[in-house]
């Protein structure tokens, strides 16, 4: 009976055993890699390492979200602006010598904040007589440094010469651009023009 007794208190207490579900513990938790399929939307926070395989592909909403690149002078990120209509120039400028008048200038203002790159600079000059000379030139500020650029000249018509000067020529914002266009010779017989076309764009400072 005794024995009976033991064997009964036995098999409950393998039971109840069994009932109990058992808990496991461990010293520290194991980083895992984590697979991200499909187009799902992630919100990441604070500041984690995202690492990136090669031909991956991240979209980013200029209006919400912000990028922040690392970069120096020994290792430079390389950027390309993209052009738009704000952005590019064109300025008509005419100066009209009249008989016996040796110089004239014009000029105009670049926009503030903006640097101005002056691509090219194209157009035309003409003398009062034949054999008349002329120089044509345009002074600029870049970095707080006045620099004359002059036109280089090729005959196309009668008393009248093709004048070109190719950039990119920098101009500071805010600053004056100044067009000049001299009789050399000492000759000031009739009407002498030029009438040139800057071409280029606009830099944000």
């Amino acid at each position: 009976m005794k024995t009976r007794n033991t064997t009964m208190k036995l098999i409950a207490l393998i039971a109840l055993a069994i009932a109990v579900p058992q808990t496991s513990y461990t010293q520290g938790s194991r980083s895992k890699d984590v697979n991200v399929v499909n187009t799902p939307n992630v919100n990441v926070v604070n500041t984690p390492t995202v690492n990136l395989s090669a031909s991956s592909s991240v979209g980013i909403n200029p209006s919400s979200n912000t990028v922040q690149v690392a970069s120096s002078a020994r290792e430079p990120v390389l950027t390309m602006q993209t052009l738009t209509a704000q952005f590019v120039f064109q300025k008509y400028l005419e100066i009209d010598l009249a008989e016996g008048q040796f110089e004239g200038t014009t000029s105009f203002t670049v926009a503030a904040g903006l640097l101005l790159v002056i691509d090219n600079v194209g157009g035309v000059a003409s003398v009062g007589i034949t054999g008349d000379f002329f120089e044509a030139d345009f002074i600029t500020t870049a970095n707080n440094l006045v620099a004359a650029h002059f036109f280089a000249s090729f005959p196309s018509g009668p008393l009248q010469y093709s004048v070109v000067t190719p950039g990119p020529i920098y101009a500071d914002p805010g600053s004056t651009v100044e067009l000049v266009y001299k009789r050399d010779g000492g000759n000031a017989i009739g009407v002498a023009k030029l009438k040139v076309t800057f071409s280029g764009h606009y830099i944000s400072q």
